[in-house]
């Protein structure tokens, strides 16, 4: 998955972080993760390549580690990103300014595919912004517009 890094550490960080499942094992393996691989892991812990996989999975989820490739080889590393939480109210908000620009008009359902939280959260960060008038709610007819000819012609 690719990403801003302006908007990685403020924005996805803040609504999808998840640090509530990971174990005290787990952040003994994050000690091990400066461009290792997972065979390195492997040796370097003695953990079975099961065991590592559910705990970096869990490192992740808490943004706590991160994959990079290198030369080819997908390695570890502790997040180095600077940790900049926002509110969560603000974060959604520049997701839904994020995505309505690149692809609105949208849908709530289409803005839910794009930005997977709750849907009253989705809502109430869609109501603040079109009561600030920084967005419109309104039926959108699309346009058929017949081909222009290169030459200008239809």
């Amino acid at each position: 998955m690719w990403c801003h890094i302006d908007n990685y550490p403020p924005i996805l960080r803040t609504l999808f972080r998840d640090a509530s499942r990971v174990r005290q094992e787990d952040l003994a393996l994050l000690e091990h993760c400066n461009g290792t691989t997972l065979s390195e892991l492997k040796r370097d812990t003695g953990l079975s390549e099961e065991d590592i996989r559910e705990s970096m999975n869990r490192l992740e989820a808490a943004y706590l580690v991160r994959r990079k490739l290198r030369g080819g080889v997908q390695v570890f590393i502790r997040n180095d990103l600077e940790a900049q939480d926002m509110d969560r109210e603000e974060a959604l908000r520049a997701a839904v300014r994020r995505v309505l620009h690149s692809y609105g008009p949208l849908t709530i359902e289409e803005v839910l595919i794009r930005i997977p939280v709750g849907q009253e959260e989705v809502e109430r960060a869609l109501d603040a912004m079109v009561s600030s008038g920084e967005i419109t709610r309104d039926f959108v007819t699309p346009v058929f517009a017949p081909p222009v000819h290169p030459q200008g012609r239809p």
